[in-house]
């Protein structure tokens, strides 16, 4: 469990991973900006691949009082 701009979310962890990202309803619910971005092309766990053209920036995030 942490938190994003005062809202308790799950949170979980990958020390492999190189991107995180956020449920899209959340990030609705929180306000957050969307920023565009040139084009990123992710693979999932099962191999296929996912593109995205915006980031969410300036969220802090808070786990075990550790803020990021």
């Amino acid at each position: 469990m942490g938190y994003i701009s005062d809202q308790k979310v799950v949170i979980l962890i990958d020390g492999g991973s190189t991107h995180n990202f956020v449920y899209e309803q959340l990030v609705f619910s929180l306000g957050l900006l969307a920023q565009p971005t040139y084009l990123l092309h992710v693979m999932e766990g099962n191999g296929s691949e996912i593109e995205y053209m915006q980031v969410y920036g300036r969220a802090i995030v808070q786990v075990h009082g550790h803020a990021f």
